[in-house]
């Protein structure tokens, strides 16, 4: 079985919390925050990219053969917007890009673990990365090896600096 690298997006490759400040400074709430996140988590203007982990991840590719697989709770509904933001920043890499469906109300740790369920039918995952600490937990009970990166943390640092779950 090939092997496979999960990455979450939000958070982890770019920053978004951004968005999270502008919500909370406008005081918005309800399904109304989850619609701002929508129109906004693909304005490349504003995002922050993490660099140090696109290298770590490219070289971690490039020294292992793995496929590169995304596992985020962003809507379905920004598949193409998030499908081509990805492909220029990982310059036209074959990844996988599992998403909340429509109507899902799963939590992020729930439905990261559904994907990761899905993804183990095809691949031995070897590493994965995430913001979130309980999606980090649930990858390291499940026996994946996981590293909580987080984007704005972590930029301008060392990356030694990341902790391994």
């Amino acid at each position: 079985m090939k092997s496979a690298i999960i990455c979450d997006i939000d958070g982890c490759v770019i920053d978004t919390d951004w968005i999270w400040e502008e919500v909370e400074k406008k005081k918005i709430s309800g399904a109304d925050k989850w619609l701002f996140f929508n129109k906004n988590s693909c304005d490349m203007v504003k995002a922050k990219i993490d660099d140090v982990l696109l290298r770590i991840i490219k070289m971690q590719l490039y020294t292992t053969g793995a496929e590169l697989i995304f596992s985020t709770a962003r809507n379905e509904c920004l598949r193409e917007q998030t499908r081509k933001i990805l492909q220029d920043l990982f310059e036209g890499q074959e990844f996988l890009l599992y998403m909340r469906p429509d109507g899902c109300l799963l939590s992020s740790e729930d439905l990261k673990e559904a994907h990761l369920q899905e993804i183990r039918k095809n691949f031995v995952v070897i590493q994965a990365y995430d913001n979130e600490a309980q999606n980090c937990m649930m990858y390291s009970k499940n026996g994946v090896d996981a590293i909580q990166w987080i984007s704005k943390k972590h930029k301008g640092v060392d990356c030694k600096q990341a902790c391994t779950v």
